[in-house]
């Protein structure tokens, strides 16, 4: 996995192009699964289970959203689950074909995360920075604001969940008598003079150890409500911290040179003949996978959604299933 960041950037963009480019192109939900699968490997091995994790219900929160607007305004297909008292009906084909494209828009989704991971700037620039400058500044900081965006509305979050927690529990915080250095400094001979005696210090650490419960993951008010509008205000302080940030950004590129024609990289990735190979190896897979499903295999490789769900089940659509697993699996091959 490692030696696939450190072959040539080209490659790595073919890669992802044509992973992607099947993803989207054939909504067959085998494909499917099959893509979401290895995206979301790659990002586990990549990024780690717990954040991989978070990031999967995330987005699983917004595939039920797609699937909950396709079931209630699409109400094509002959399996009715439930009618409405307009007598239109969610059926069992919309909730099928609600599925399938949220595990599309899962695994795309993925599969940009992981190719954020291989494709830094360096290698992105270098790829596009002579052919599109401009283009390329701007979708690699795009990329970069977004991870930096979530962390400062993190850290902004939990500033004001601490500020606004309470007084009790701020002076607590504040006297840091949880703290180690503190803890330290009560357990010291030169402060036990301080402390009248062994039952004080205990009632302060219980009370600490509440106003700790209270306050983690904490947001000021009590309902849902009140929760929504504290991350109002924060996301209009993001917005702001984003407009004179990019009006630093721009100042400091044109006092630096941003505005001139050639561009050059600070990396030199040489074009070898591992390279070639992967890339020839990638293009015939890629048009075998092709011609396979268009031409060969066409008639076993059918499916449907509507009006009824079917695949058609057939010893060839293995070897479709094999091929394209394989092409997924480059990563690891290299």
């Amino acid at each position: 996995m490692y030696r696939f960041k450190q072959v040539h950037p080209l490659v790595n963009f073919i890669y992802f192009l044509i992973v992607i480019m099947i993803t989207c192109m054939y909504i067959h939900p085998v494909i499917e699964i099959i893509s979401c699968v290895f995206a979301v490997a790659y990002n586990i091995f990549i990024n780690g289970f717990e954040k991989t994790k978070n990031n999967v219900i995330k987005f699983l929160c917004f595939g039920f959203i797609i699937i909950a607007i396709n079931v209630l305004f699409n109400h094509e297909g002959i399996t009715p689950l439930y009618y409405f008292k307009n007598n239109n009906a969610i059926t069992l084909e919309a909730l099928i074909f609600g599925v399938n494209m949220s595990i599309m828009i899962i695994a795309v989704i993925m599969w940009c995360i992981f190719f954020r991971e291989v494709m830094d700037d360096e290698r992105f620039f270098y790829l596009f920075s002579r052919s599109m400058p401009r283009t390329t500044l701007v979708a690699s900081m795009v990329m970069r604001f977004i991870p930096v965006f979530n962390e400062r509305f993190k850290d902004i979050r939990h500033f004001r969940s601490r500020i606004f927690s309470g007084n009790k529990t701020d002076k607590i915080s504040i006297n840091g008598v949880n703290n180690k250095k503190n803890i330290n400094s009560i357990n010291d001979k030169k402060n036990i003079n301080s402390v009248n005696n062994k039952k004080n210090i205990n009632s302060v650490n219980n009370k600490n150890n509440k106003t700790i419960k209270t306050i983690k993951n904490r947001i000021p008010g009590n309902g849902y409500l009140l929760n929504i509008k504290e991350d109002a205000r924060i996301l209009n302080c993001m917005i702001g911290w984003s407009m004179e940030n990019s009006i630093d950004i721009s100042d400091s590129m044109q006092a630096r040179g941003y505005t001139g024609h050639k561009k050059t990289s600070y990396e030199l990735y040489r074009f070898r003949a591992r390279d070639f190979v992967l890339i020839m190896f990638m293009l015939i897979f890629l048009l075998m996978f092709v011609y396979i499903t268009a031409f060969v295999f066409y008639g076993d490789f059918l499916y449907s959604f509507y009006p009824m769900f079917s695949i058609k089940k057939t010893i060839y659509n293995i070897y479709i299933y094999i091929l394209f697993s394989i092409i997924c699996l480059i990563p690891v091959i290299v």
